[in-house]
């Protein structure tokens, strides 16, 4: 019962949604994917370098697509490197 609401929502998303081709980003952009994540491979993540016109970087932690469980430490460090060293 508690799930249902938020499947609904993400199926709705899903459906509707409709990519609509605008200018990149002009801030940097971070992304992450799992080594072992085969709906998330290599390619199609650095396919979002193309939604910025700043720096973009890729970190492939060990893992699947939840890769935030098992690499969860080496994750957060990251983040805390990128966030402390990011300018806006």
């Amino acid at each position: 019962k508690l799930m249902i609401p938020t499947i609904r929502a993400d199926i709705m998303a899903i459906e509707n949604y409709e990519y609509i081709s605008e200018p990149p980003f002009d801030f940097p952009i971070t992304a992450f994917r799992g080594d072992q994540d085969s709906s998330a491979c290599h390619a199609d993540t650095m396919a979002w370098s193309e939604h910025t016109t700043g720096c973009f970087k890729l970190h492939t932690l060990q893992g699947g697509h939840f890769f935030i469980k098992t690499a969860m430490d080496q994750l957060l460090a990251i983040l805390g490197k990128e966030l402390s060293i990011q300018t806006y």
